[in-house]
């Protein structure tokens, strides 16, 4: 089943990664950030909405939002955005700031 290896080995780098971030936040609900550079990890479509979640990181640190356009994994640029909420990653139990209102550009 070469479908399930390439879905488990992209499984397998996530992890990795996301074992090497720093914990924190990247800021209080509420603060408003832009201009940050950012690596996407991974872009999965939403089951309930017509959106897509996207897992990233930014300043080493984990960070999630929905958009209504799917993004490629790999460098990006977030425009503005403001932070929602603070949490722990629902799958690898790090830090996690979950963003709203963002304008990403790759």
């Amino acid at each position: 089943m070469p479908s399930v290896q390439a879905r488990d080995e992209a499984q397998n780098k996530i992890k990795k990664i996301a074992r090497t971030v720093e914990e924190g936040f990247l800021g209080n609900p509420g603060d408003r950030l832009a201009n940050l550079d950012c690596e996407i990890l991974e872009v999965n479509k939403s089951k309930n909405y017509e959106a897509w979640n996207i897992c990233a990181i930014i300043d080493n640190k984990m960070a999630s939002w929905m958009s209504q356009t799917k993004l490629t994994v790999g460098p990006c640029v977030i425009i503005k955005a403001k932070v929602k909420d603070n949490s722990k990653h629902w799958r690898h139990g790090n830090d996690e700031t979950r963003l709203n209102y963002v304008k990403a550009a790759q």
